[in-house]
């Protein structure tokens, strides 16, 4: 979509958001505060606050629930790349 948008100065950003305390989808226990997910998201858009400087990514997770998962994700990814790497490079001639 980016390739799409970009002559018109636009682009595109994925954001997703962990569990946060809305009446939505729970009585309001989650530990995200929906006020700062609002101005994170705002300061994103902007390239202000605690975004500036920054290069934005296309997608980016929010909440210490969606850092912790990711993480532990990408660590397993990581662990199986590496024990599968003599099989998964072995294809060259």
């Amino acid at each position: 979509m980016d390739a799409e948008i970009a002559p018109f100065g636009l682009r595109s950003i994925c954001i997703e958001p962990g569990y946060f305390r809305t009446k939505f989808i729970s009585e309001g226990n989650r530990p995200g505060d929906p006020v700062k997910l609002c101005e994170f998201i705002v300061d994103i858009v902007k390239g202000e606050g605690c975004a500036a400087g920054k290069t934005i990514p296309k997608t980016i997770q929010i909440g210490n629930d969606c850092y912790n998962e990711v993480k532990r994700v990408l660590i397993s990814s990581l662990a199986t790349l590496e024990e599968w790497k003599p099989v998964i490079t072995a294809t060259d001639l």
